[in-house]
């Protein structure tokens, strides 16, 4: 209500602050009073993994649908935006109708419209979507979702309609196919080290080929994260297993985001003669991508955990993510955080690069020379080119590219 973001997101800012000021946007928490005076409802709350089973927690999904249910005094068009398994509009339509006629009969129509949005670049998206995803075989819901899209929509129509669960089955089979391309050029990155070949080189001609190109074929040591990629992943994972069908294929998605985390990891580890003991490393980033606050299943965090419990010293810094990193990872000694890149940097043993933001893609050498106890380089992105680091003086490591000794 006072227009303050309380998220990272760029434009979004400026975005809430037009909205309210035009009167376009307004914010409650009486859910009677928006679902009365609403006849479209967005469902968009967190669907997380359940640790313990590895399912999506729909239990926020379905609380609002039974408040729906309890407010509601006419028909609604109910439309599922957050990322959920194939069949929860099902669900959803079956929670809607448990009470539908102790509550005069109202016949919602539930709808899927699954996001697509990046962090970090979530407004653009939005206004400039590649397509948009609609799950629903009613005329009237097809109309008016037409409506809300329209806006966006002036240079060229990408509103797909389909079926509830083809609509469903399309969000998270699309982020596993994210999420297995990432996998796919890290998985080689061993062999490439192996062979002295380098993974950017291969990046660029298997990119040049427009039936693969060159999209989410980053690769690195910090792997992804989020709250996207994994847990959907996981999701499609487990409804294959319940459905008695080989999910193998897309176990090995997540099993090679791990392998890859820890053979960096360990790649430092074996530096220091697999010994963090007294050892100060400076981390640059810790959100699981540039852009954002979000720290969830970030490379920072295992990174992070496993030299503080091996007896090191973490010297932390990102623009964006200090406060959150703080509030997941608590306190925790040993552990320190610094408001600039080069502060992070005094009298470090080793930078540990964990984001691809802006300012860690330009590197002030003679700073970075001037701070730290020795130019030591561990870049989890393959930011920067191992020939050059050597020439101007910088030990540097990375991943899948040959190894240049500093000069």
């Amino acid at each position: 209500k006072k227009g303050i973001c309380p998220i990272i997101e760029k434009d979004l800012p400026a975005r809430l602050e037009i909205g309210i000021k035009s009167g376009n946007l307004n914010f409650t928490i009486d859910s009677k009073k928006a679902i009365r005076e609403n006849e479209i409802i967005f469902i968009a709350v967190g669907t997380p993994i359940n640790e313990k089973n590895q399912e999506t927690d729909l239990s926020a999904v379905f609380n609002v649908a039974k408040e729906i249910n309890k407010f509601s005094d006419s028909s609604k068009i109910v439309v599922q935006k957050s990322t959920v398994p194939i069949g929860t509009g099902d669900l959803i339509e079956s929670v809607l109708r448990t009470e539908v006629h102790l509550l005069g009969g109202f016949d919602h129509i539930v709808v899927s419209n699954p996001e697509f949005l990046k962090e970090g670049n979530a407004v653009a998206d939005f206004e400039s979507p590649d397509r948009v995803i609609v799950g629903t075989d009613n005329e009237k819901a097809k109309k008016i979702m037409t409506g809300i899209y329209n806006p966006f929509m002036r240079k060229m129509k990408r509103v797909i309609f389909m079926s509830r669960s083809s609509a469903e089955l399309t969000k998270v089979f699309a982020n596993t196919m994210l999420a297995m391309r990432i996998s796919a050029i890290n998985a080689i990155t061993e062999l490439a080290e192996i062979f002295e070949a380098d993974v950017a080189e291969i990046r660029e001609g298997i990119g040049s080929d427009s039936r693969i190109g060159s999209a989410f074929l980053f690769p690195g040591g910090a792997t992804f994260g989020g709250s996207c990629f994994p847990k959907d992943v996981r999701s499609l994972v487990t409804i294959m297993r319940e459905q008695c069908l080989s999910a193998g294929l897309f176990e090995e998605i997540l099993k090679v985001n791990f392998r890859q985390r820890q053979r960096f990891i360990f790649k430092i580890f074996k530096y220091f003669n697999k010994s963090f003991k007294n050892k100060k490393l400076a981390i640059w980033g810790l959100a699981f991508k540039a852009g954002t606050d979000d720290v969830r299943e970030a490379a920072s965090l295992d990174v992070i955990s496993i030299v503080l419990d091996e007896g090191g010293e973490i010297v932390a810094y990102d623009s964006n993510a200090m406060r959150n990193f703080q509030k997941k990872i608590g306190v925790r000694d040993g552990l320190v955080y610094r408001n600039s890149q080069y502060q992070a940097l005094e009298d470090a043993d080793a930078l540990i690069i964990l984001t691809d933001a802006m300012e860690f893609r330009s590197l002030n050498i003679s700073r970075i020379k001037e701070l730290m106890k020795s130019p030591v380089i561990f870049d989890g992105k393959n930011l920067h080119k191992p020939m050059e680091m050597a020439e101007c003086g910088i030990d540097y490591y990375c991943m899948g590219r040959p190894y240049y000794p500093p000069k």
